[in-house]
């Protein structure tokens, strides 16, 4: 987000839940979250998990500097387990995805993930559980191809969930 504020850039995504008073925001989708699991894991062979059924396991987290919201989230969410969660906090060297297929933990991520973990990981669905992708831009930010490409990807969403509305975003 400090690249949004500065201006270094002119539109972002980021999944979770926040809020920024600069920026604008608007949700573009909501994503499943699950587990990725070593592929050996007795949990990998699932269609989806439960979040208790992760209470005795390690989570794999980003710093809490390197991801706030999401780390507090998860932080929370382990917490209504009633039980201590097992954490292990990565380090700036370290990869969530590699640590997995290692059998160090298993990492809690978006569906949009899966594509991208290594060989010896599988990703299984969370029931019920979804973080929501949002798009934020710099509320003062005039710029015509700006708004062009924001109200493409709030008429894009629009088309995917069936509405007919017309977003386009006017000068007011």
């Amino acid at each position: 987000m400090k690249h949004l504020h500065s201006g270094k850039f002119d539109i972002g995504f980021m999944e979770g839940v926040a809020s920024h008073p600069e920026l604008d925001s608007h949700d573009v989708l909501k994503e499943n979250l699950g587990v990725l699991l070593p592929v050996d894991h007795p949990l990998a062979k699932r269609k989806e998990v439960s979040l208790r059924d992760l209470k005795d396991e390690t989570i794999i987290l980003h710093s809490r500097k390197e991801a706030e919201e999401f780390h507090d989230r998860i932080v929370h969410l382990m917490k209504g387990l009633n039980k201590k969660a097992k954490i292990y906090i990565k380090n700036d060297e370290e990869s969530c995805p590699i640590l997995v297929a290692m059998g160090k933990g298993v990492s809690l991520t978006i569906a949009g993930s899966g594509n991208f973990v290594p060989e010896h990981t599988r990703f299984v669905p969370i029931k019920d559980m979804f973080l929501p992708v949002r798009v934020f831009w710099r509320r003062a930010d005039e710029d015509s191809a700006l708004k062009t490409f924001i109200s493409f990807i709030l008429e894009s969403k629009s088309v995917l969930s069936r509405s007919t509305h017309c977003l386009y975003l006017v000068n007011e």
